[in-house]
């Protein structure tokens, strides 16, 4: 979060402390976009194209926005695989974005090693507001 934080103006930055919607929607959309960036580096071999990569994600945060388990703040791993085998990233790459997305910091992993939540709620009302319409 930080690199994309410290990317934006001082004024954005300022704006993004108080909570303005725009500026913690520019923030995510950076977060996003450099996970995604770090994906296709760290897996030069794999097909997890930048793309599909972010759509993935959109996929998933909007599963968990729309409140499939009403008012749910964490999910299971399963949960995430499931959400994310509707995206146009191959099945057997989802549990890898799982992964890249912890260790990159979208998400927490629970204590109890199963269940994750969004470490940012302003990420996740980013992936459900600028999610791709599907034709």
């Amino acid at each position: 979060m930080w690199y994309a934080f410290l990317r934006l103006s001082e004024q954005e930055q300022m704006k993004a402390l108080d909570g303005d919607a725009s500026a913690t929607s520019n923030l995510a959309r950076d977060m996003v976009d450099r996970f995604a960036d770090r994906v296709r580096s760290r897996h030069p071999n794999r097909d997890l194209e930048k793309k599909p990569t972010i759509y993935a994600l959109h996929k998933i945060g909007s599963a968990c926005f729309k409140g499939k388990f009403k008012g749910s703040q964490r999910w299971s791993k399963k949960d995430w695989v499931s959400w994310g085998k509707h995206s146009h990233v191959p099945d057997y790459q989802v549990g890898a974005l799982f992964t890249e997305a912890a260790s990159e910091g979208l998400i927490k992993i629970e204590p109890d090693g199963v269940h994750w939540a969004w470490r940012h709620r302003f990420v996740l009302e980013y992936l459900y507001s600028s999610a791709p319409v599907e034709t």
